[in-house]
């Protein structure tokens, strides 16, 4: 009889932690830092998806109305989605792992700077206390050990990028201006408030990247790399890929700050 009983209650157990939406590939690494495992995390945006364009599929509409909390983070895919998603579950909680950072007007791109990242771990981790009371210590224990890891992450980002003689770089799109806040760099965007470049801005850069010796041109992928590649053969640079929504966000963003520190 106890047998019968604990295998009626078994999918309730299996069924007990929160299911969690988030929006980027980034954040499913931060939560599943604080979770211990990410069986239960889903990402809208595909990897190679623009957060600016990408719409959802008819099975990731339905997957919200079994979801318990969804983690925002300000891309603009949010703004045209969010509306629509509440009404697909009034119980839905969303939650604003921004709240606490100073932001660079609207640059949503707070996930590439180590400490704001503490910022948002907390944020997650205080959410999934009131929403698992049970797991409490555990969250805790998961978000205080992260904090130190984002700490070692970004003393070896200031190791790899201090000697940088060049403090500038080009990337296609404004990403970066967290990180470059961060460890003193210059991100100069050939995307020019969110349109394609004119000839004369473009010229403008090109200008600036033969002054200045540079000879890497950023770029994610994204976005087309047209721009980038015309730049690029103009100053005899070549067209590096740096991901800002690889899911591997620790691996990703040391890579990435290695590859801007060899673009002198």
């Amino acid at each position: 009889m106890i047998r019968y009983i604990l295998l009626l209650l078994l999918p309730f157990y299996l069924l007990a932690d929160p299911s969690i939406i988030v929006s980027i590939a980034p954040q499913k690494f931060f939560v599943s830092k604080i979770v211990g495992d990410d069986k239960s995390i889903k990402v809208m945006i595909p990897r190679g998806s623009s957060p600016a364009t990408y719409s959802p599929k008819p099975s990731q509409l339905r997957s919200l109305k079994e979801a318990d909390v969804y983690f925002t983070i300000g891309v603009p895919f949010e703004k045209n989605w969010l509306d629509r998603f509440k009404s697909i579950n009034s119980k839905l909680e969303f939650i604003d792992t921004t709240k606490g950072v100073k932001k660079i007007g609207k640059d949503p791109h707070i996930w590439l700077d180590p400490l704001l990242v503490k910022t948002i771990a907390k944020n997650i981790a205080d959410t999934l206390k009131n929403l698992d009371p049970k797991k409490a210590d555990l969250y805790q224990k998961n978000y205080e050990k992260f904090s130190k890891e984002l700490d070692d992450i970004d003393s070896k980002i200031r190791e790899i990028t201090v000697d940088k003689k060049m403090r500038s770089f080009i990337v296609y799109h404004p990403s970066f201006g967290y990180f470059a806040r961060r460890y003193n760099l210059e991100q100069i965007a050939i995307e020019h408030e969110g349109k394609e470049p004119s000839l004369k801005y473009e010229m403008k850069i090109i200008e600036y990247a033969k002054s200045h010796g540079i000879k890497s041109i950023f770029i994610s992928p994204a976005f087309s790399k047209k721009q980038a590649e015309f730049i690029a053969d103009k100053v005899g640079a070549k067209v590096v890929l740096v991901d800002h929504l690889a899911p591997n966000w620790d691996e990703n963003i040391l890579d990435m700050a290695k590859s801007f520190e060899k673009a002198d």
